[in-house]
């Protein structure tokens, strides 16, 4: 059980570490509208290298969209990755952020 805690502590962890990453990298551009909403998926080697960043759902505004690719790319490597237990880490290769003016979760 303890195993189990500690392996879901260090997955939120890497994921509050990616999240507020990419954060500090957003460069949010003039204009955007705050109902704005994009979801990028993310995909990680196995060092945390990125592999891709796509846009699976798009905001409706390209800039928008470009600006949510560009500050995963700017964020990475998430080399943290690393740190995670074996089996966590093969879950974390592959995730969702979604963008929104003010937020990224």
């Amino acid at each position: 059980m303890a195993n189990a805690n500690q392996a879901s502590e260090a997955a939120n962890s890497f994921i509050n570490l990616v999240r507020r990453a990419v954060e500090q990298a957003w460069v949010i551009p003039p204009g955007a509208g705050n109902g704005l909403t994009a979801i990028v998926q993310v995909r990680l080697g196995p060092s945390g290298e990125l592999f891709a960043a796509t846009i699976t759902q798009g905001s409706g505004d390209n800039a928008f969209d470009r600006s949510a690719i560009q500050a995963v790319e700017a964020a990475a490597p998430f080399n943290e990755l690393r740190q995670l237990p074996a089996n966590a880490q093969r879950s974390f290769r592959e995730f969702n952020l979604r963008f929104t003016p003010g937020d990224i979760r």
